[in-house]
């Protein structure tokens, strides 16, 4: 799981990178950069403006026709998530075991309830 930026747990093979943060495959799959965009209700232009990409890229990388981004793109998108509020969880966690996931680290005012 990614905490405050920083991946706890063993990194394995599948990491992009090799100076600065290195991530995971997992994180990067199309299905989750595309989960965690929703989560944030935000559109691709807007995950483009936020992580400094252009929207063309972004839109090849969610429709998996970018098999293996540049390692400085997935620090983009991955960076804008977790400035966001993004929390990127690793397949196995939480208990029940399921696979890779997002979630807000904290509700969204509207859903905390009671105001």
């Amino acid at each position: 799981m990614i905490v405050n930026g920083t991946l706890r747990g063993e990194i394995g093979m599948n990491v992009v990178g090799f100076a600065g943060p290195c991530y995971p495959a997992w994180m990067y799959t199309p299905d989750t950069l595309r989960a965690a965009r929703a989560l944030l209700n935000w559109t691709r232009e807007e995950l483009a403006r936020r992580s400094g990409l252009s929207p063309q890229l972004v839109q090849k990388i969610e429709d998996g026709k970018s098999k293996r981004p540049a390692h400085e793109t997935v620090k983009k998108i991955i960076g804008a998530f977790l400035s966001a509020g993004v929390e990127f969880i690793e397949p196995g966690e939480p208990l029940p075991p399921g696979g890779a996931g997002v979630r807000l680290k904290e509700a969204p005012p509207d859903m905390k309830g009671g105001e």
